[in-house]
């Protein structure tokens, strides 16, 4: 009785978490070039793509493609201007072989992001897994592979980057 009401308490942060998420907030962006930048980050109304703003060009990437969270700052890009104080502040998502590496303004904010798109990130590898699932020799894998906007969807990760 004690874990399922645990798992009740565990959803509903997770929900205020991805509400919070969808209202966004300016979080510390560190890019591949250049130093750090202060960028307004937000969570997509279906809750599929994470969206931010460099410069005035719109940034989106799909949730689908992630394949890791990882807190901290370990990736070699926060390696350029590490922050040590602000380990706690700091999370990357890992996708195709590259890197989003943000710091948020305190750890609770960061424990609110980290918790909402690990929730979301682990939902969407579910949903994969059980898909990849499918025989190869059903119809509808087999439209899947070859459809057109299957094959768009798999070309176009990181939208305007």
């Amino acid at each position: 009785m004690a874990s399922f009401q645990q798992n009740i308490l565990v959803e509903r942060d997770t929900e205020q978490a991805v509400r919070v998420l969808k209202k966004g907030t300016y979080l510390l962006k560190y890019g591949r070039r250049g130093k750090p930048k202060f960028c307004p980050f937000r969570l997509s109304s279906d809750e599929k793509l994470l969206i931010w703003y460099a410069g005035k060009e719109e940034k989106q990437l799909k949730l689908s493609h992630v394949s890791r969270i990882i807190p901290g700052q370990r990736t070699a890009v926060f390696q350029r201007y590490p922050q040590p104080e602000k380990e706690y502040q700091s999370f990357s998502l890992i996708y195709r072989n590259r890197s989003l590496d943000l710091i948020c303004k305190d750890k609770d904010e960061a424990e609110l992001w980290f918790t909402a798109l690990r929730a979301l990130i682990s939902e969407d590898n579910r949903c994969k897994s059980r898909s990849d699932s499918i025989s190869s020799d059903s119809p509808r894998s087999h439209t899947q592979k070859n459809s057109p906007s299957h094959v768009s969807s798999i070309s176009s990760d990181l939208t305007n980057k």
